[in-house]
């Protein structure tokens, strides 16, 4: 029987980026449920990344949100191809875009030590806005009801 391949991991050095207009990223456990969530409440955009061992990298839009697979070294072009899909404010969720986006950071911390995220995210979880032991519906639908209001003013 084959063993299926582990995710692989993000690179070493990751070089961040500003997403060009409001942005706020969820990593961590239990982070797309509460990105959704977010996102049906502030009306941004949805998007997620997840890595592959596959060269390149891949972009689906559904009506929901926008996915990219993509291999660790397809980071930057990955990166690109959503800036072109997507206009606007976004909600991006998994660890790869909270890795690649310079932006305010959600952590669900689910009560792991920073010491137990991945080298390449340490400075984002350390930077992180807003850290939680757990993903609440809750407090997704009130930050995503801020959201909506702060973009409305600007």
């Amino acid at each position: 029987m084959k063993t299926p391949l582990a995710r692989p991991e993000l690179p070493a050095h990751v070089d961040r980026r500003p997403w060009g207009s409001a942005a706020v990223c969820v990593f961590g456990g239990g982070a797309l449920s509460f990105a959704r969530l977010l996102a049906q409440a502030s009306g941004w955009t949805l998007a997620r990344v997840e890595l592959r061992h596959a060269p390149g990298h891949t972009l689906t839009r559904t009506p929901e949100m926008v996915e990219l697979s993509a291999s660790p070294l397809a980071l930057d072009a990955a990166r690109r191809a959503l800036r072109e899909e997507v206009e606007g404010p976004l909600v991006a969720a998994h660890a790869p875009l909270a890795a690649l986006l310079d932006a305010p950071a959600i952590w669900i911390s689910g009560g792991r030590s920073i010491l137990g995220v991945p080298a390449p995210l340490r400075t984002v979880a350390r930077d992180a806005t807003l850290v939680l032991e757990e993903a609440r519906p809750d407090t997704a639908r009130q930050l995503g009801a801020a959201l909506a209001l702060t973009a409305a003013t600007r």
